[in-house]
This record gives C-alpha cells, structure tokens and sequence, in this order.
C-alpha cells in the first residue's frame, strides 16, 4: 500500500515508495547508511516500467554507496519533461544498475557497493 509523503511524514516513516522527491525532510539527501535510527538495508520500487529521473539517479547513488534495491527495472521517465532525452537517461543508467538481469535466471546485480534484485 503506497502512501503520500504527509501520510509517511506523521507517521514517522523516512521513505515511502520511489514515486518521486519528496518533502519528507533534509534525509532526502543522505545515504541510508547515515541516518540515525531506523536503518533501511533494502529499498522495494514499485512495480512500474517509469520512474522519476531525478529518483532514479538519487537510487543509483545509494546503491554505490551500498543499499540493495529490489524490483523490476524501469524503462521510461515517468512525466515529460525534457523527454526524449530523460527516457535515454533512465534506460542508460538502468543499463547500469540492473546489468543482464532478466528476472528468473539472473536476478541480482552487483553495482558499486550494493546490489540490485529484479523481480
């Protein structure tokens, strides 16, 4: 169940599913590894074919940095903005995240320090 980022906020929760930035508060630009209290070891995208550009980037740093991230692989920007050129970049760097993962006979990655899981 996906919740808005006021919802998550006044509940307590520092992340809610990879939809886009958030204004949850200053852990937006911070690896996981860094924040006090609840850690967060795995990230579960959504199962959808688009992502936020701007999501997607802020995911592949954390899991250089060491996060795993579980779930299919995106293949489109979601929204319009600067399209054609941010689908090109979402694929390219999903290229790199999800490596030769197929989703039944490969389904893990490494990539910088973390790993990706597709499903």
């Amino acid at each position: 169940m996906k919740q808005s980022a006021c919802v998550a906020h006044t509940n307590g929760k520092r992340f809610v599913a990879a939809e886009g930035p958030t204004s949850i508060g200053p852990q937006w630009e911070r690896s996981p590894k860094d924040l006090k209290g609840n850690i967060y070891r795995i990230l579960v995208l959504p199962g959808e074919r688009a992502i936020n550009l701007d999501v997607l980037k802020k995911v592949e740093q954390w899991v250089e940095q060491g996060l795993t991230v579980m779930g299919a692989r995106p293949h489109r920007a979601s929204g319009l903005i600067h399209y054609p050129e941010s689908d090109r970049e979402v694929e390219e760097i999903a290229e790199k995240m999800w490596g030769r993962t197929n989703g039944t006979t490969i389904t893990e990655h490494r990539y910088g320090s973390g790993r990706v899981i597709r499903r």
